[in-house]
């Protein structure tokens, strides 16, 4: 980043995260200038989680009444932030926050696959204006850390296809979903991955097959873990939303799968 660009993202933090969010206390911009300028593992990480959630769609000032504190902790707290997530308030304190990019053919029923996941969470349905439906979901890790999980629904229309790549941007994770009771939607996996790809190129993907419950699969799990194989993903889950087989699972593993990523990235 050269230092125009730096300091105009500098701007947006203290515009975003003037306080600790463990103890509400007011942080000095000398001192959040040396966070966001800090080369420390757990600085660039947690600046990164932070830069990504301004750079989308997302009402800073919402997700401090969330159940989720999301912010820079000041000196006295930076430890309790990353080791007991835990606020005077009781709110559980996200130190990863992921944007994961949900996409596929209409058939794959995967709206109804985020909703069912994202139950009792706050959702914004943009899919008629700006191509996606927009969730946000806590969820906590084998590790006992929790990970605050920016779910985009992208649209299928035609015509929000070409938003795709903008959406993409700045994505820690994708799902590409099909339905494992249609060839023909199996067949279009392809070429939501390149799309993905062409703008988050470094992202691990999963093949999801929903509708996992139906008696007769026209895509065999064997024939969709193979091409999860060859092309590069990280693996395949088959799950459904209709009976709450696998949903659950399936997104624990993308959730660590993206947390492996972003240490192996930033050294953690």
């Amino acid at each position: 980043m050269d230092d125009q660009y730096q300091l105009a993202e500098f701007e947006r933090f203290l515009r975003a995260f003037p306080s600790c969010p463990v103890c509400g206390k007011d942080n000095e911009n000398a001192y959040l200038h040396k966070f966001f300028f800090s080369a420390r593992p757990d600085d660039i990480r947690l600046r990164n989680s932070l830069l990504s959630a301004i750079g989308d769609i997302l009402d800073i000032t919402a997700v401090s009444e969330e159940h989720v504190k999301v912010g820079i902790p000041c000196c006295r707290c930076y430890a309790r932030y990353f080791e007991n997530n835990e606020s005077n308030t009781g709110a559980v304190i996200a130190p990863y926050i992921f944007k994961l990019v949900v996409a596929g053919p209409d058939e794959s029923d995967k709206t109804r696959l985020v909703r069912h996941f994202c139950t009792n969470t706050f959702v914004t349905d943009h899919k008629m204006t700006i191509g996606a439906a927009f969730s946000i979901k806590d969820l906590y890790l084998d590790n006992r850390q929790c990970a605050k999980i920016q779910v985009w629904d992208f649209a299928t229309q035609k015509r929000f296809r070409f938003l795709l790549g903008d959406y993409c941007r700045g994505a820690s994770g994708a799902l590409v979903c099909f339905s494992v009771t249609s060839y023909d939607s199996f067949e279009q996996v392809p070429a939501w991955i390149t799309l993905i790809r062409k703008e988050a190129p470094y992202i691990p993907i999963m093949l999801v097959g929903t509708g996992c419950e139906q008696p007769r699969w026209e895509v065999p799990y064997e024939m969709a873990s193979q091409y999860a194989n060859d092309a590069g993903c990280v693996g395949a889950s088959y799950c459904s939303s209709t009976r709450a087989i696998n949903v659950e699972e399936m997104f624990q593993c993308i959730a660590r799968w993206m947390v492996y990523y972003f240490n192996a990235t930033f050294g953690r």
